[in-house]
């Protein structure tokens, strides 16, 4: 049966130009902002708190009489007081001075109010430098983040959106933000529109993120938006109170920490991806943390502002744990980033101040350039002896990656091959394979042909989960990791992360479905791959199981067909030949009758007998333990005194179904008869019991033993022409039944046969 292909609808080219298209807007929204902050915006020679008006910072200096002081609070810039600037979000203060203007600026200072002749200084070196190290630049690493979403992870879905928003809007808000308290060129305007459409954007992101915590209405995702909304233009209008949005903010951080717990608290499976974002956060502000240890220290790297090459690793954390699936064969590459990622950020964390502090305790002249290539060199040597461990140790306990399945395919594969039978290849996948990679749901399907679909197992299914016969084919488009969410995995076997059609050539043989794994459900794609070769294998293993079953009933058929044969002859010499024989030996005279000519027909007729008797023994009409005692008699007459034959088998009613009693006679006449013909054994013992439900037959010799060597097996059995112990096998495993050789327990040959009720 070819495989039913469907093809992805392709996406209309307007929206696979939305990402891009988005993308260079933003870019160019931040290159916007970041030119306002160093080209647009006034440089009056200090900085301040927009919320409180306090100065912050004085960059130059100036007489006492015309000098600005940390600390002290703005009332009015010339003719405008700083309430006025603050209401008109597009007025800009200092705006329109040129360097060297005086301007009185009035303040308080100690809780009294002072006016300063203020000089414009305009730019000027260390105000530059400070803008330089503010945070205009994290927008552009937002932006970044938001890119790769955007362009190309797949599928473009309401996560997707989420996560594309999450980062764009951050981004621009963060690089307006520094500029907004100078309300350049609208800048205040986009950052408190841009504060406010984040509430919701973050609290419906992380209600679906990592996975959706419950559907909601509608109505209600497009109240929270409308919302901010109307609030956003309520401070713009001045409804609002101004620095609201500061509390928006607040809402937003909030509103996510809980979300995240309450994906912790009712989504185990997902806590380690959890714990994956905040370690990525702590990452991300850990070498800022470094940085201000060392400043406390007194000894300021001079690259401190290297610590802010960390951040991405916020924003870059959301898109690995949203699309880790989908990055295909680059997965350990992404993986071994990651794990060095880390690594090196925590080691430059710790690096930083350990070289400060060093540097205050020793405080030598000269040697500044030997304690840092010392710590540099102690650093390289950390790197090279604890990197590998390291990253086996983050792989295995925040990436959640199990250890590396060496020797999975080598193990698995000619075990599966080598399976005759199809409860010892479920077995084998069931109960050793699928567990022992920590898969919790699975099942596998046997497509018998005619358009039958055959179930061989399901595992960790509930009713619901079984899937349907009807619904198969279409499953068999697909190929090795599904992602949740994409059509049509919501629509068909929405448990299935993984499906294996299985084929030789284009025939199809059966299909593979593995559903959840602990710890998170996740599997690697080096996983994937091993998982699909062993599928290969199942589909061989599957097609040998036809093959021998055909052969099987082939060989059923012959033998059944054989023992008709075997009956049928066995009747006419008993209805026809010994009834001659009778009616030529009544139609002589005892007086007429030679001696020799009796002797002669007691021969004959003991011969025919003999002869019925070997094709279908008429004592199994009476139960296989009657035909039993007259094996056993027969077999005395056979050997005439030089062999010594026991029974030991206690009488039984039990009468079982023809095949079984035929088979299980022939194996017990074939085994004696061995012993008799070919092992000059001198006593044949056969025991056992024959119970209603289970017969245990036992054939012992003192003989020579056994030629034949290696394992018991029809192949090496007929290689080596032992036909009649290839033949004792084919006829247990016709009745399901078992046929152990080996040497008895003093010397000689054991031949044991059993039969269980009720095997399938």
């Amino acid at each position: 049966m070819p495989a039913l292909k469907s093809e992805a609808p392709r996406m209309p080219s307007t929206v696979r130009f939305i990402g891009p298209i988005v993308s260079v807007a933003v870019l160019a929204a931040l290159a916007f902002y970041t030119a306002a902050l160093f080209f647009g915006t006034p440089y009056p020679g200090l900085d301040f708190t927009p919320s409180n008006q306090q100065v912050r910072q004085v960059f130059v200096s100036a007489p006492a009489d015309q000098a600005l002081k940390a600390g002290d609070e703005l009332i009015q810039v010339g003719a405008r007081t700083w309430q006025d600037l603050e209401g008109q979000l597009l007025a800009v203060p200092f705006d329109g001075l040129q360097p060297g203007q005086t301007v009185p600026v009035s303040v308080k200072r100690a809780g009294q109010p002072l006016t300063v002749q203020w000089v414009y200084p305009g730019p000027n070196t260390a105000e530059v430098a400070y803008r330089i190290d503010s945070e205009w630049f994290l927008g552009f690493l937002f932006w970044l983040a938001g890119t790769l979403t955007a362009l190309v992870l797949r599928p473009r879905d309401l996560r997707w959106r989420l996560l594309v928003a999450f980062n764009f809007v951050t981004a621009i808000w963060l690089t307006a933000g520094a500029v907004s308290r100078w309300h350049t060129w609208g800048s205040a305007v986009v950052e408190v529109v841009g504060v406010w459409l984040s509430l919701p954007i973050y609290l419906h992101l992380h209600w679906i993120f990592p996975r959706s915590l419950a559907r909601l209405p509608p109505w209600i995702w497009w109240l929270l938006y409308g919302g901010a909304a109307l609030l956003a233009m309520g401070e713009l209008l001045g409804v609002v109170p101004a620095h609201t949005y500061y509390l928006a903010g607040l809402l937003s951080f909030l509103g996510l920490l809980v979300l995240l717990a309450l994906h912790a608290v009712f989504q185990s499976s997902e806590r380690r991806n959890l714990g994956l974002l905040l370690v990525a956060v702590g990452l991300a502000v850990a070498p800022g943390i470094g940085v201000g240890l060392a400043g406390a220290a007194g000894q300021l790297p001079a690259l401190a502002g290297g610590a802010f090459l960390a951040l991405p690793l916020a924003p870059l954390a959301y898109l690995y744990i949203a699309y880790r699936h989908r990055l295909g064969g680059q997965e350990l590459r992404v993986n071994r980033l990651v794990s060095r990622l880390i690594f090196f950020v925590l080691l430059a964390t710790v690096a930083i101040p350990v070289i400060a502090l060093v540097h205050e305790r020793l405080k030598l002249l000269g040697v500044d350039l030997v304690i840092d290539l010392c710590v540099l060199l102690l650093g390289a040597a950390i790197a090279t002896i604890g990197l590998a461990p390291f990253e086996r140790w983050i792989e295995g306990w925040l990436l959640g990656l199990p250890p590396a399945p060496t020797g999975l395919l080598e193990t698995y594969s000619a075990r599966i091959t080598t399976r005759l039978d199809i409860p010892a290849l479920v077995s084998l996948i069931r109960d050793e394979l699928t567990p022992g990679l920590l898969i919790r749901q699975s099942a596998l399907w046997h497509f018998a042909g005619d358009g039958q679909w055959q179930p061989l197992y399901s595992a960790g299914l509930g009713q619901a989960d079984e899937p349907r016969p009807e619904q198969l084919p279409a499953l068999l488009a697909e190929n090795g990791y599904r992602v949740p969410g994409d059509e049509p995995v919501a629509a068909i076997c929405p448990w299935a992360l993984v499906v294996f059609p299985l084929r030789i050539d284009e025939t199809v043989i059966g299909i593979w479905l593995l559903g959840r794994r602990d710890p998170d459900d996740y599997y690697a794609e080096v996983e994937v791959d091993i998982l699909r070769l062993l599928a290969n294998q199942l589909a061989i293993a599957l097609t040998n199981i036809d093959q021998a079953d055909q052969l099987h009933a082939l060989y059923q058929t012959d033998t059944n067909r054989a023992e008709s044969e075997r009956t049928r002859l066995a009747h006419e010499l008993h209805d026809h030949v010994l009834h001659e024989l009778r009616r030529l030996r009544m139609s002589l005279s005892e007086v007429a009758v030679p001696p020799e000519f009796l002797s002669a027909y007691e021969l004959a007729a003991a011969s025919v007998r003999e002869v019925i008797a070997g094709l279908r023994p008429p004592m199994l009409d009476f139960g296989l333990h009657a035909a039993l005692v007259s094996l056993a008699d027969m077999l005395d007459q056979q050997v005439a005194g030089t062999a010594i034959i026991n029974l030991d088998v206690p009488p039984s009613a039990a009468r079982f179904s023809l095949p079984v009693e035929q088979h299980i006679y022939r194996i017990a006449q074939q085994a004696c008869e061995n012993a008799v013909n070919h092992a000059r054994a001198h006593t044949v013992t056969l025991r056992g019991t024959l119970d209603p439900d289970r017969i245990d037959l036992i054939v012992e010799d003192d003989g020579i033993g056994l030629s034949y060597k290696g394992p018991a097996s029809i192949i090496g059995l007929v290689q080596q022409k032992h036909f009649g112990l290839a033949g004792m096998f084919e006829r247990a495993a016709l009745i399901k039944a078992t046929v152990t050789i080996g040497p008895a327990p003093e010397h000689g040959t054991q031949v044991r046969i059993v039969w269980q009720a009720g095997l399938p």
